[in-house]
């Protein structure tokens, strides 16, 4: 059955989607914060900002400084769109596993700041910075579950990694 797993396609076009996805909105949160800042006016594209930042702000603030350059970040965000379904599309493992890991460095940098912020709006007798399952709320479990998916995910690539060169 192991051997059936890792060679299944299906886990490997959902590793390639939920990388694509996560760069997908990625790419759109900086698309929207540059139609923000030429529309500066639209409540719309504030709304739209400001949900998006919310969610993947703490990764993207956490690269912005090493992408000074104008529209660097956009066009980096729209080729890691594209590496992980040119990656499913001609089945090369090494491409689906960078972006997944990226990714899941991605998701587990945002489940954390999420984490963190929702601790915060709760009021507790503790001072404990500990995350308590009184502060769990929709978007943290979603968040908690792709990043589980993800993980689960990246060590089979690895698995197959071993189990490749285990037979050479």
């Amino acid at each position: 059955m192991g051997k059936k797993l890792l060679k299944n396609p299906t886990v490997y076009a959902i590793q390639n989607g939920l990388a694509a996805s996560l760069f997908l909105l990625l790419f759109m949160h900086e698309v929207l914060a540059y139609l923000l800042y030429t529309f500066p006016t639209s409540e719309t594209l504030w709304m739209l900002t400001l949900n998006t930042s919310r969610l993947v702000g703490p990764f993207t603030y956490a690269i912005e400084p090493y992408f000074q350059l104008p529209y660097a970040l956009m066009i980096l965000y729209a080729c890691a769109v594209i590496v992980p379904a040119v990656a499913y599309r001609y089945r090369n493992w090494f491409g689906t596993a960078v972006s997944g890991h990226i990714a899941l460095g991605a998701f587990v940098k945002m489940t954390y700041t999420a984490m963190l912020s929702s601790h915060m709006n709760v009021a507790t007798a503790s001072l404990s910075r500990d995350f308590g399952v009184r502060d769990l709320n929709g978007s943290i479990a979603a968040m908690l579950i792709l990043t589980a998916v993800m993980a689960t995910l990246c060590m089979l690539n690895h698995i197959m990694f071993f189990s490749r060169a285990k037979q050479r």
